[in-house]
């Protein structure tokens, strides 16, 4: 082969590749550009979209959770609320995030005598409160109006600078920086129990 054709060749090659790379893209713009813009727009409708608050027609349902628990978590800048309540005579929890219950599951079934907690009222506890707001709570929530006894855990470590328990009668509060983030009731088991 001459020098002149096989140089010929590598610009025929070289100009064929650039000018299919060039349609391939064009054309997965073209081809793809709906289904971007459809899925934008979709991603974009889920974020704005308020949620559904399923608590008050769980509870009433169901009633008072046996045992429940809250987490206020810290994702992308905002607060998320994370629940679970648990419903021993169903043998049930159910999961919520924001109000929206987002799972059930089957629990196994506690010992005989278990005394519950079920006078909290997991909507009562609201992410923000204060420490003498969710103390006052607690206090006025529960049947022997035990005063909450506060442990400062703010020398636990790195993780936990800033941060309190408050525990009262089968609850426990956690507070970072003064305000309420995690809320747990506590059933008592009888002795012999597991």
């Amino acid at each position: 082969m001459k020098p002149g054709l096989i140089l010929k060749f590598i610009r025929l090659f070289a100009v064929s590749f650039l000018t299919f790379t060039l349609l391939s893209c064009n054309l997965t713009n073209l081809l793809l550009g709906d289904e971007i813009e459809l899925a934008t727009g979709i991603l974009n409708e889920a974020l704005t979209m308020g949620t559904t608050d399923d608590r008050p027609g769980v509870m009433e349902e169901l009633g008072m959770p046996d045992a429940f628990d809250i987490s206020i978590v810290k994702i992308e800048g905002g607060e998320v609320r994370m629940e679970s309540w648990r419903y021993f005579q169903y043998a049930t929890r159910v999961d919520f995030v924001d109000g929206e219950a987002v799972w059930t599951m089957e629990i196994d079934p506690v010992p005989e005598g278990t005394i519950f907690a079920a006078w909290y009222d997991p909507l009562a506890f609201e992410a923000g409160m204060t420490v003498e707001e969710a103390s006052a709570l607690a206090t006025r929530a529960s049947p022997a109006g035990m005063v909450p006894v506060f442990i400062d855990i703010s020398q636990g470590g790195e993780d936990l600078a800033g941060g309190m328990m408050l525990a009262g009668d089968q609850i426990l509060l956690g507070l970072e920086n003064g305000r309420l983030v995690y809320v747990e009731t506590i059933a008592m088991v009888p002795a012999g129990g597991e």
